[in-house]
């Protein structure tokens, strides 16, 4: 993502420099069109930042450890004396870091039992160790997670990502290439010379070349 904004801004910069030393030849709207594609891959940065911070993650499958249908269909209900401790836990902290429940995340997914799986034929070909080793058959898998909220921070990161390509496609390679482009500077023309100056330069000449007496 460094490289493509650097790819963006480093141009655009220079265009917007060159255009306000060069207005007479640079029309304005070549300005706002630029500008548009930079401030949308802007926007779209900042609202993936945002959205991506906000999602927290809890990567523990703890569904593949539910024993049966029915503590599986429960999660992530818990026992009333696993309640106490979490909501004692939380109350320790008290808004104060660093605090004792920081080590870990609240599961934002759900269960479902699964008896119909796609190894059923190996589940019943395979001895017990395996099974038990690969939990394969019946067995409680992650079944709902927040996938708009992860979705969306991929989403808008690939919006940016397609900004940036088309800005580069579109008029990066073609400034780049005029700045490349540019004749070398010619030295500035020498001031002209004053009339009053060449007429006593004449005269002096013209003094200079008389007959001797």
């Amino acid at each position: 993502m460094g490289s493509g904004t650097l790819l963006m801004f480093v141009p655009y910069g220079w265009f917007v420099v060159y255009w306000r030393t060069h207005r007479e030849e640079v029309p304005l709207r070549s300005v706002a069109a630029r500008s548009c594609l930079v401030c949308m891959a802007l926007a779209l940065g900042v609202s993936m930042q945002v959205f991506g911070s906000a999602v927290a993650d809890a990567p523990t499958n703890l569904c593949a450890y539910q024993p049966d249908a029915a503590s599986c269909e429960a999660f992530p209900a818990l026992p009333d004396a696993q309640c106490r401790l979490l909501e004692a836990c939380a109350a320790a902290c008290g808004g104060e870091r660093p605090c004792p429940c920081d080590g870990g995340l609240l599961p934002n997914y759900r269960c479902r039992w699964s008896n119909a799986t796609s190894d059923t034929i190996t589940a019943i070909l395979a001895p017990e160790s395996f099974r038990r080793e690969k939990r394969l058959g019946p067995r409680c898998v992650k079944a709902e997670c927040p996938l708009y909220k992860y979705a969306r921070g991929v989403a808008l990161e690939f919006g940016v990502l397609l900004l940036i390509l088309c800005y580069v496609a579109t008029y990066a390679l073609h400034d780049v290439a005029r700045l490349l482009g540019r004749p070398p500077k010619q030295p500035p023309p020498p001031p002209p010379l004053d009339a009053s100056l060449l007429r006593v330069h004449g005269e002096a000449a013209g003094a200079a070349g008389g007959p001797d007496r």
